[in-house]
């Protein structure tokens, strides 16, 4: 559950790290890593960032520290048919057409092969991964 946002102090930092995470998301080819100790509110600062791209881009969150299969994940996410896991990730791509996609993979310490496996293609095909 999200908090009110007007109960969060916001300071001058914060705002330049949302702009300069807007930046990369919209022109990194390279994932973006946030790292940072518990509690130091990143989940905070990436509903801020999603709230921020209006619409720019589909998102998709994978809970690496949850059983997750991420390419049935996220096609079920964006709507797409089973068929599009065919080629991975080309026929993705295809399937997306126009589409901008941001993935946000939360608890990335818990990543493993499983996960990290289907995933990794995904920046080279234009897909951003958070």
């Amino acid at each position: 559950m999200r908090r009110d946002r007007e109960t969060y102090f916001e300071t001058p930092a914060r705002a330049e790290r949302i702009q300069l995470l807007l930046h990369l998301v919209r022109n990194a080819i390279e994932p973006v890593y946030l790292r940072a100790p518990a509690g130091a509110g990143k989940r905070r600062l990436v509903d801020e960032l999603v709230d921020s791209l209006d619409g720019d881009f589909s998102v998709v969150r994978i809970d690496a520290g949850e059983p997750v299969k991420p390419i049935a994940s996220l096609l079920r996410q964006l709507n797409l048919p089973p068929e599009s896991a065919d080629r991975w990730p080309q026929r993705l791509v295809d399937d997306l057409g126009d589409r901008q996609v941001l993935v946000v993979v939360e608890r990335t310490d818990d990543l493993n092969d499983l996960t990290r496996e289907p995933l990794a293609p995904l920046a080279a095909a234009g897909v951003r991964l958070l």
